[in-house]
Parts: structure tokens; C-alpha cells; sequence
């Protein structure tokens, strides 16, 4: 397995049973839930709530005509985001032929957390599209 199966593996050993005691539903940590949905949900929460563990839902592959067919794009519109200087900034993301991630972003000041987050699971998402080209 690995370290992340791992991790995985054990935060669920410590969540992994569902106590009824006096009429209410317990995880095996304690904490109080609501039926069996109520545990899954726990784990779920705990998984999620990981100091050293991400869950992110990786974006869907967005076809791009001359700029590829693995591509994944985000753009920050000075509507929706803080743009500080008036313009929309963008980050691209694709899978080139030889199965290498490019990266390709406007955003040279940084990027806001949730701007950040966006950029890091289309990175994941090409790295998952790069490892099937390689195979």
C-alpha cells in the first residue's frame, strides 16, 4: 500500500464501527451520529478534515481544440475573484503528447487559497491523464 492507503486505512480502523449504546448511535471514536448515514458522513468528515490528507474533486477534462485533448482550465474574473488589476487571470493545464504536465497561468502575484486549489486539482487530474499515457 501506499502512505496514503495507509493513512487512509487507519483513520478508518479508528472510525470503523458503529456503537449502539442506551438507543444512540455512536462512531468508535465517541462521537455522536445519526444512523448508519450519520456514520458514513462522520468518516467522511474526519477523512476530509485531515491535517495531512487532501480530498479534492478533480475537475472534469475540458477539450480544448488547438490547445489539446487533456486540457483543464480555470479562469478568475474580476466579477468572481479579487483581481487587484482590473483583468481576468486564468491557469491552463494540459497534457502534452509525450504525457508531460504543462502548466500555463497569468496569475505572476499568486493566487488566492480557493484560486490555489482549483489550479492544484487540475494538476492532479493532468497527473492522472500523464500516468495513462505513460502506461
Amino acid at each position: 500500500m501506499s502512505a496514503v492507503e495507509d493513512r487512509l486505512a487507519a483513520i478508518i480502523a479508528e472510525h470503523d464501527d458503529l456503537v449502539v449504546q442506551r438507543g444512540k448511535d455512536y462512531c468508535r471514536c465517541g462521537e455522536p451520529v445519526a444512523r448508519r448515514a450519520g456514520f458514513h458522513a462522520h468518516v467522511a468528515a474526519v477523512i476530509a478534515s485531515s491535517d495531512d490528507l487532501a480530498v479534492v474533486e478533480l475537475p472534469k477534462l475540458k477539450p480544448l481544440g488547438s490547445f489539446g485533448e487533456r486540457a483543464w482550465d480555470a479562469t478568475f474574473t474580476e466579477d468572481d475573484r479579487r483581481c487587484m488589476d482590473g483583468y481576468d487571470s486564468y491557469a491552463h493545464v494540459e497534457v502534452d503528447s509525450d504525457g508531460l504536465v504543462e502548466l500555463d497561468t497569468s496569475a505572476e502575484d499568486g493566487l488566492f487559497a480557493d484560486e490555489a486549489e482549483q489550479v492544484a486539482a487540475a494538476l492532479l487530474a493532468a497527473a492522472k491523464a500523464a500516468e495513462a499515457v505513460d502506461e
